[in-house]
């Protein structure tokens, strides 16, 4: 099955006005992903980026049970936010050419 056609993360942020080189708030991020997971919850990873001296998206999670439908994911590891800065804070969205560098995006299969 390909997940990543079923759920094109870049296209869903660019739906949503989200677009390469810009930031904006975990909050927004998440709230456009959770548009199209039909309400359910995503989960973020953030990490520092030396280069650019800031905090970047480096993972996007839309979580699964076994029978690949998709379900919050409040109960992953590390919850819906994993080093991500807290509400008011951006959040870099690296370009294409960063992205291309190996900037992942996921999709966790929980046991539910």
């Amino acid at each position: 099955m390909e997940l990543s056609k079923k759920y094109p993360l870049y296209d869903i942020l660019a739906d949503n006005g989200l677009q390469p080189g810009t930031a904006h708030t975990f909050d927004t991020y998440a709230s456009a992903i959770r548009v199209a997971l039909e309400g359910r919850n995503p989960s973020l990873q953030c990490e520092y980026d030396e280069r650019q001296d800031s905090i970047g998206i480096a993972q996007i999670n839309i979580c699964l049970d076994k029978q690949f439908k998709v379900i919050d994911c409040d109960r992953s590891y590390g919850g819906l936010n994993h080093g991500c800065p807290k509400k008011h804070h951006n959040i870099n969205y690296a370009p294409f050419s960063r992205v291309e560098e190996g900037v992942p995006t996921g999709v966790i299969v929980a046991g539910k």
